[in-house]
């Protein structure tokens, strides 16, 4: 392994430490972005590859929809997106999991990964947008 090979995976610490304080799933390029604002360059390729380890690693998830990483918080978990101001909530999700497996067991389908997601409107949002009403 190269000395520049070995160095990418020292920027996996950072990497995850900027999703984990994040409030909002990140982006590789947010993540690059705040990277830099820290003192430390990483190319977005970079970004990626910390990423794909610490996926594999199990220390973070993508949500797929917003193409975007989030702590993980539980072993099987819900990720609720709000559609207006992005806010994202994990919620433990090992019943809706079971169900998965049971479903793909009734047609001998074995799920190696699953993303579970829900895109909605949060409380906020929806209080605001009575508010505006006149």
């Amino acid at each position: 392994m190269t000395a520049r090979r070995r160095a990418n995976h020292y920027a996996d610490p950072l990497v995850e430490a900027i999703i984990v304080e994040s409030v909002r799933p990140m982006s590789a390029y947010a993540v690059a972005k705040l990277a830099r604002q820290r003192g430390t360059q990483l190319a977005t390729v970079q970004v990626y590859r910390c990423l794909d380890r610490l996926i594999a690693a199990r220390r973070i998830e993508k949500i797929v929809s917003l193409r975007a990483h989030v702590a993980k918080r539980f072993e099987t978990c819900l990720h609720i997106v709000c559609d207006n101001c992005g806010a994202c909530k994990t919620v433990p999700s090992a019943p809706l999991a079971k169900e998965i497996d049971r479903l793909g067991g009734c047609i001998r389908f074995a799920a190696r990964t699953f993303s579970l997601e829900a895109r909605g409107t949060c409380p906020d949002c929806t209080l605001d947008s009575g508010r505006n009403v006149i």
